[in-house]
């Protein structure tokens, strides 16, 4: 299987859902939440285009 083919929507809601449950998972973490889901198309699979201009700088979130 292509890996631009793996559906994520699956593994990320059931991500989710265990950290609703499990808040203090992430208590005392200083680091930032990457939004991949940004880069990832309608059905689910990886987006193979270039990061959108409109949304900024994709390695400095500016």
């Amino acid at each position: 299987m292509d890996r631009r083919e793996v559906n994520l929507i699956p593994d990320v809601s059931q991500a989710l859902a265990w950290l609703e449950k499990h808040p203090q998972a992430l208590k005392g973490i200083q680091r930032g939440l990457e939004r991949e889901t940004l880069r990832v198309n309608a059905d689910g699979t990886l987006a193979t285009t270039g990061h959108p201009e409109a949304l900024g700088s994709a390695l400095t979130s500016s």
